[in-house]
């Protein structure tokens, strides 16, 4: 995410010079409706694959694969993410539109609302006291 906060610094600094790629209003309007739409879809996407990947786990493993498969269903949620995020940081880039902008934002809140704490992990991995004092 860092990265997307330098591509998202540079983006505003060449808005700020007025370049951009795409000045055609009909183009960003295209761009811009591709874009909700796809994050929309990434951010559905990535939420019911991590439940699905969650219900997929078995409570009578040991705590290590359980954590191991939390771990792999995050990976895919925040890449699913970061794919919408990174996306928007390109048409803004392209077009200069700051609704771009703002759903980056809006996309990286999702992204750090889903950061996994302890309890969280231990509420979704149904860990008994011991294994959550473990982590």
């Amino acid at each position: 995410l860092y990265g997307q906060v330098l591509l998202l610094i540079i983006d505003l600094l060449l808005k700020q010079k007025g370049i951009t790629l795409i000045a055609s209003q009909q183009e960003m309007n295209i761009f811009l409706v591709i874009a909700v739409v796809f994050a929309a879809a990434e951010v559905i996407a990535s939420r019911q694959m991590f439940s699905k990947a969650l219900q997929g786990i078995s409570y009578e493993e040991s705590t290590e694969n359980r954590l191991a498969k939390y771990r792999s269903a995050f990976i895919i949620r925040c890449a699913l993410v970061e794919g919408a995020s990174l996306m928007t940081l390109v048409f803004f880039l392209i077009t200069g539109n700051y609704y771009f902008a703002g759903l980056w934002i809006i996309l990286a809140l999702f992204y750090f609302s889903g950061k996994p704490s302890k309890d969280k992990i231990a509420t979704a991995l149904q860990l008994t006291e011991q294994e959550k004092a473990g982590l």
